[in-house]
């Protein structure tokens, strides 16, 4: 295969359908293998279904606790995940890996295309299995949670043509899966997107009115206590990775309100300056990079799985470190990638049993590195927008180069 002949979109059962098909089955063969603590396999599966049971069944799904967790979903999430329910844990395990393991294939290759990468089909089939063992991937195909489907929802939907009348819809939908990806109609915002702004949001209530209409109490009952963050995990929790839960065992103290607000102004305001020069300099991609390290870093919650978003934010880096011959942002995304898929969060923890909130400072550090990569990489491109900004390469938004991946897709719509 050629180089040019990849520029259309690769469409084939056996690429999109059997492979993942094929990797989910090796993985769920070699999961219990693989985890030394295996008895919390398939665990936020099992807590969907059972928050399904308990909404088909006439009871409210949300007070009720599973293996420890609760249903913390809006109730339009509810109503997709009914098919769960539908075969047994294992089957619906099985089938579950594989459809997260399709969409993250989808946005590895959805990406690279984008970003001008070679090959990028034979990039996403390589990648594809060595992405299984990263942490952030692992975790999230070891738990059956939903964040890798979130995440393709979002990047297809951002990396639509803008003659796509859907455009907006996929993200409204997956705010109305969780409002997490909420953050990313700012990119429509920066770039002037307005309608698909508008649609995004349009969608997002749309979801919200389905959940009252099916279930106007429950429904109720949830939005009421949305912004609980407690009821989901105490203060300071170690597999939470936020911005709040460093601070929190940084500072060995929940009072963090104050210093909160700060470090998320201040850390805000880099994105959304980072994500306008960017917009100047013609590489929107950064401008979705920043936003999608924010939306993990600013989440009350952000469990490991959440970083999954690191996938396509480091590939959108090491595009950009190509195409400025950039040391410094390739260092930046090598460093920030193995110490993520090293696990070096996991390496200094205490014995058990241990505060959380009573950790050294040493140990404090260590268990929240991921949560100081993210801010780190949001630096770093900020850093390298302005140095580029000002080396003069700034042009008008209207003259920004199209990836020629898109300007094909641009054609095809018409």
């Amino acid at each position: 295969m050629s180089q040019t002949s990849e520029k259309k979109p690769v469409r084939s059962l056996g690429i999109w359908l059997l492979y993942p098909l094929l990797l989910s089955a090796v993985y769920e063969l070699t999961n219990a293998h693989w985890h030394i603590a295996p008895a919390d396999h398939r665990v936020d599966i099992k807590i969907y279904r059972a928050a399904v049971d308990k909404f088909l069944g006439g009871t409210n799904p949300y007070p009720f606790e599973e293996w420890g967790n609760s249903f913390t979903y809006p109730p339009f999430a509810l109503l997709l995940l009914v098919p769960l329910t539908l075969a047994s844990v294992a089957v619906t395990s099985y089938l579950w890996t594989a459809l997260g393991i399709a969409a993250m294939q989808g946005v590895v290759y959805r990406v690279l295309r984008t970003t001008g990468a070679p090959y990028p089909l034979r990039i996403t089939l390589v990648a594809t299995p060595l992405l299984l063992l990263y942490y952030p991937v692992d975790l999230n195909l070891h738990w059956g949670n939903l964040s890798l489907l979130l995440m393709a929802l979002v990047v297809f939907d951002l990396k639509a043509p803008d003659t796509a009348r859907y455009k907006g819809v996929l993200l409204g939908a997956a705010i109305g899966i969780k409002l997490f990806p909420g953050i990313f109609v700012l990119h429509y915002v920066v770039t002037r997107r307005w309608r698909a702004a508008g649609v995004s949001l349009a969608t997002a209530v749309v979801t919200m009115g389905a959940g009252w209409i099916v279930m106007p109490g429950y429904a109720t009952y949830y939005w009421k206590r949305v912004l609980d963050v407690d009821r989901i995990i105490p203060a300071g929790w170690l597999p939470n990775e936020s911005l709040r839960a460093t601070l929190e065992r940084a500072f060995h103290s929940d009072g963090i309100g104050a210093l909160l607000v700060v470090s998320t102004a201040a850390l805000a305001a880099l994105v959304i300056a980072t994500s306008v020069m960017a917009c100047r300099l013609g590489e929107e991609d950064i401008g979705i990079a920043v936003i999608a390290l924010a939306a993990v870093l600013f989440s009350p919650v952000s469990w490991h799985h959440y970083w999954v978003w690191t996938i396509p934010v480091t590939i959108i880096i090491c595009g950009v470190a190509a195409r400025w011959r950039s040391a410094f942002l390739w260092i930046s995304a090598g460093v920030a990638t193995a110490v993520i898929a090293a696990r070096v969060n996991m390496w200094f923890l205490p014995d058990p049993p241990f505060d959380a909130m009573k950790l050294s400072a040493f140990e404090a550090f260590t268990t929240s590195i991921v949560t100081y990569v993210g801010v780190c990489l949001v630096v770093a491109l900020f850093a390298a927008v302005c140095l580029r900004h000002r080396s003069g390469h700034a042009r008008d938004r209207t003259d920004s180069p199209v990836p020629v991946a898109t300007r094909d897709e641009v054609r095809s719509e018409k």
